[in-house]
């Protein structure tokens, strides 16, 4: 069994995803339910990182809103996960941020 928290495996994971993220065009992030603080500015850091890069970037919030932490959302829209459109046709990268497990997703 591989050791996930081996340096140079995470090391290799952190570069493939830089680089998944550099070949993107359109990505979609999201987070967990009741986005708390790291959820929100792991979010919202990323969305200005790949704007900056010239990527264009779908925020998806499970709950509606950034709730208290609204005050960071600097312009950045977050479309309801219930209004998005059935297929995401277009978007070729979806990354999930702060969870721990996938069924936090």
């Amino acid at each position: 069994m591989q050791d996930l928290y081996h340096e140079k495996t995470v090391d290799a994971q952190v570069r493939a995803a830089a680089a998944l993220l550099r070949q993107s065009r359109r990505v979609v992030l999201g987070a967990h339910p009741l986005m708390d603080g790291d959820a929100v500015g792991s979010m919202f850091t990323l969305v200005h990182a790949l704007r900056a890069a010239g990527k264009e970037v779908l925020a998806v919030t499970q709950d509606g809103g950034s709730g208290k932490y609204e005050f960071l959302q600097d312009g950045i829209e977050l479309c309801a996960l219930e209004k998005l459109p059935p297929a995401l046709s277009g978007y070729d990268t979806a990354v999930i941020l702060d969870v721990g497990a996938q069924s936090r997703a």
